[in-house]
């Protein structure tokens, strides 16, 4: 699946990337790369690394929610993948209970079942 997006989406969707797999305290390294190694499996654009770091960097300058970040998406033709992207992402180096609970939330409020990003 890769859904065509506009340049000026990719930070809001790796927010809500960085917002879940942030949960359990901690931005690893390996969560980081591993969104942006797998953003071009799902979307239109790859990411460089400068670009990601400056994305990361706005991230942790913001006091937003995970439901602000989720509010920015309105296509829904793009919730699944991002859905997908962040338990890949989230999940590179090892699920933890807080981000499992974050990521429940992000499925409710767009109205996904967890076999609904699996089953894809």
């Amino acid at each position: 699946m890769n859904q065509k997006i506009t340049k000026d989406i990719v930070a809001d969707i790796l927010n809500i990337v960085l917002c879940i797999s942030a949960q359990d305290g901690v931005l690893s390294d390996t969560e980081i790369e591993k969104s942006r190694e797998e953003f071009p499996a799902f979307f239109n654009k790859k990411i460089s690394k400068k670009q990601l770091d400056t994305i990361v960097d706005d991230f942790f300058n913001s006091n937003e929610q995970i439901e602000s970040y989720l509010g920015k998406i309105t296509s829904d033709d793009i919730k699944l993948p991002i859905l997908q992207l962040t338990i890949i992402s989230a999940s590179s180096d090892g699920l933890e209970i807080r981000e499992n609970i974050a990521f429940q939330k992000a499925l409710s409020i767009w109205n996904y079942a967890f076999e609904d990003v699996i089953n894809d």
